[in-house]
C-alpha cells in the first residue's frame, strides 16, 4: 500500500505570471486565501487561479467557495480587480 509520509506547506513567492483569466489573482508577499472545503471547514491556499461556478459563485481550481466574495450577476459585463483586491 501507499502510506503519505509528510505534508508541508510551500509559502515561497511564486512567479507572475499575466494570464487572460480575469479571475486569476496573485498574491505578493505573505497572505492566503480563504476558502471553505465541502465539509464546511475552512482552509487557506496561495493558489489564485480562480473561475466562477454555475451559480455565481468565485471558486478555486478544484471547485471549493472563495470566502468573503459575493456571487458575481449572471448579468455581468466584466469583472476586475485591482491592486488592493477589490
Amino acid at each position: 500500500g501507499v502510506k503519505t509520509a509528510a505534508v508541508y506547506r510551500i509559502t515561497e513567492q511564486g512567479s507572475l505570471l499575466s494570464t487572460d483569466n480575469t479571475l486569476d489573482v496573485a498574491l505578493q508577499g505573505k497572505g492566503y486565501f480563504q476558502i471553505q472545503l465541502p465539509s464546511g471547514e475552512v482552509a487557506y491556499t496561495r493558489d489564485g487561479s480562480f473561475q466562477v461556478n454555475a451559480d455565481g459563485q468565485v471558486v478555486t481550481h478544484d471547485g471549493f467557495l472563495v470566502d468573503g466574495l459575493q456571487a458575481i450577476p449572471v448579468d455581468a459585463i466584466s469583472i476586475s480587480i485591482n491592486a488592493q483586491g477589490e
